[in-house]
């Protein structure tokens, strides 16, 4: 029997920064625990938590439903709505631009990733798949092409 809920983790919630900032709490919260302050505790799991919260993607297929949300340790969050008619998946080639100024001169990187968007018949998309590689992110949308029985179009070319 094929399942009915389909959830699809699409990345952190959290920033690289927000990750850090988290970290270095729970690190504080170490030391003033090891300092004998009941205060740490409050500092504590801060890391854990951000460090596990993932954005998700929740299929209900028997109910026509789906969510865009945050997953916390195996908790779902975010609001339900109807599923329309879905047409395809499809692959996207994007490039960023990142601007770093110094005192006396600029760099600018540019970072190419390949996107992953089941589309919908009303003209929404949600984001699936984010990977530095073609091949690798190829790979996972032909899995949820296959669990999805949907055809998966390359735009990259």
């Amino acid at each position: 029997m094929e399942p009915v809920v389909y959830t699809y983790r699409t990345g952190r919630y959290f920033t690289d920064s927000g990750n850090m900032v988290a970290w270095v709490a729970t690190a504080a919260g170490m030391i003033l625990l090891l300092q004998g302050k009941m205060a740490g505790l409050l500092l504590l799991p801060l890391g854990p938590l951000i460090y596990f919260t993932y954005s998700v993607v929740e299929l209900d297929l028997r109910g026509q439903t789906y969510r865009d949300g945050a997953m916390l340790l195996g908790m779902k969050f975010g609001r339900k709505k109807r599923l329309p008619d879905y047409g395809f998946l499809y692959l996207k080639k994007n490039t960023y631009r990142q601007v770093i100024w110094a005192r006396v001169s600029t760099a600018t990187f540019r970072h190419t990733v390949y996107d992953g968007y089941l589309g919908f018949a009303n003209g929404v998309k949600l984001h699936l798949v984010r990977k530095p590689t073609k091949a690798d992110a190829l790979q996972k949308l032909e899995a949820i092409s296959e669990d999805l029985h949907l055809e998966l179009r390359d735009l990259t070319a």
